[in-house]
């Protein structure tokens, strides 16, 4: 899921999106979702990645970016969307959506020598039974969600798109 529109890359900041999360699993697949309404604002510059897990690749994409912002649902929360800026720190657990996208910023740093600007925003996790579709409370936090990632990506309004 890329977005381009033509526009001259000296002057636009280039910013990668990732949402990551199970999406048969209730509302870990919020990440995914949310990725997709970013998608739908097509602004200059974003690419947005909808994923079901985080892999290393993913570091390759990271180097080309200023800005990387992670989105994922969160099972251990104070019941609000928060948004924290993260730096590197290597993982040795295994790969997959239980870890912290702070590994991909030390694989970019190692394999590239940079990794960009990153922010995790995180969404409560209320349900993770299987099934689609989201809890009521996590359905009740996704306009203050979408609200976060205007400002993180520099818009002042946004469109309403759940």
């Amino acid at each position: 899921m890329s977005q381009s529109n033509g526009a001259n890359p000296a002057k636009v900041e280039r910013i990668l999106v990732v949402g990551y999360g199970n999406e048969l699993r209730g509302d870990d697949g919020v990440g995914p979702h949310l990725a997709r309404a970013v998608a739908g604002w097509q602004r200059p510059g974003v690419e947005v990645r909808a994923v079901h897990q985080l892999t290393p690749e993913l570091a390759a994409e990271m180097v080309f970016a200023q800005r990387v912002i992670f989105i994922d649902a969160a099972l251990v929360h104070r019941g609000q969307v928060e948004v924290v800026r993260l730096g590197a720190r290597p993982e040795t657990h295994a790969l997959g959506h239980l870890s912290d996208p702070r590994w991909l910023l030390a694989l970019a740093l190692v394999l590239y020598g940079r990794h960009p600007e990153t922010w995790l925003m995180t969404i409560p996790a209320f349900n993770l039974d299987y099934g689609e579709g989201f809890s009521s409370q996590t359905t009740q936090r996704l306009d203050v969600a979408l609200r976060e990632l205007a400002r993180l990506l520099g818009e002042e309004a946004i469109p309403c798109t759940r």
